[in-house]
């Protein structure tokens, strides 16, 4: 089925930035997500007035995706992260409260261009920069201080999307086009791949295989971690309608993704990682955010243009 918004342009502080994120508060069901002009939002299904703003981080545009996560320093209640300007803000999604006495984390070097992840053991929040490098910050007073030798670089460009933490390693686009791999110490890339176009969001690993898409002529990859990043399969424009907008998403039978020309694919796993089907949105609107499974075979894509799509495998 599809559900189209009765607005097609959005008031800028109203547009969904990010994940929408289904979680389990006080045994019900509340839906979470943050708006691009910094409110976050608790949605009650069913409720007459089901959008309840918890907090407002300040009028200001986010340039980062936040997003929602149980901290084990808060007794694993789900909290609001949300990077804004040179600094994270943390909120209890339940209260509003704020984490660290408020103001958010120390200030960074430059403005924060890629979404928080957990890192060392959950112990830091790790994000990623306007000036090409990613910093590390305590979990449990939002300073670098012992952490201040936590920072990786590559070039001088922003990152962008959100970094993807396997061990002790960490994988991130930047936007010279290239893949960089990056150790747990700090310093430089350990390694990187040239993926000959910007990736703007970030990419998926499942299994030995890690999945990313770029802006450029070489428009989506899947490559081999077990083989310096081999690449098993490419698309290039002449397989793909525009550039790769969303990050992927792999839910072991097929592998999503969308472009900003409003194409829709889902790839076949396995050895030939060959095009299953694909649909486009009439208007050609671009796809937005990330395609999330609703598990049974059932995947939903939003576009810019307020349209709302759900596809049954």
């Amino acid at each position: 089925w599809q559900f189209k918004s009765p607005s097609k342009q959005p008031a800028i502080s109203r547009s969904v930035y990010g994940r929408i994120h289904q979680v389990l508060m006080n045994n019900e069901t509340r839906l979470l997500y943050t708006t691009i002009g910094g409110e976050c939002v608790v949605v009650k299904p069913n409720a007459p007035a089901p959008q309840v703003p918890v907090i407002q981080t300040g009028k200001v545009q986010l340039k980062a995706p936040p997003t929602v996560a149980r901290l084990a320093l808060g007794a694993g209640k789900p909290f609001f992260i949300v990077p804004v300007g040179k600094r994270i803000r943390v909120f209890d999604a339940a209260t509003g409260s704020e984490l660290w006495g408020g103001g958010g984390s120390e200030e960074l070097p430059a403005e924060i261009s890629t979404t928080p992840v957990f890192f060392k053991n959950d112990s830091i929040f790790l994000v990623g920069c306007e000036n090409g490098h990613f910093y590390g910050l305590g979990m449990s007073d939002g300073r670098r201080g012992r952490n201040q030798s936590l920072d990786w670089s590559a070039g001088t460009l922003p990152f962008k999307g959100k970094p993807v933490v396997k061990g002790e390693q960490f994988y991130a686009s930047s936007f010279d086009g290239k893949l960089y791999i990056f150790g747990g110490d700090g310093g430089g890339s350990v390694n990187e791949k040239d993926l000959g176009g910007a990736a703007e969001a970030e990419p998926t690993v499942q299994g030995a295989h890690m999945y990313v898409g770029t802006r450029g002529a070489n428009g989506f990859y899947v490559l081999d971690l077990q083989r310096n990043f081999a690449m098993v399969k490419g698309f290039s424009r002449e397989n793909i309608s525009g550039g790769v907008a969303t990050s992927p998403l792999a839910d072991g039978k097929y592998i999503y993704f969308g472009t900003d020309l409003g194409s829709f694919y889902a790839l076949n796993t396995g050895k030939k990682f060959d095009l299953a089907w694909t649909f486009r949105d009439p208007s050609q609107s671009r796809m937005v955010g990330s395609p999330v499974s609703l598990g049974g075979g059932r995947v939903v894509f939003v576009c810019a243009n307020g349209t709302v799509y759900v596809f049954d495998d």
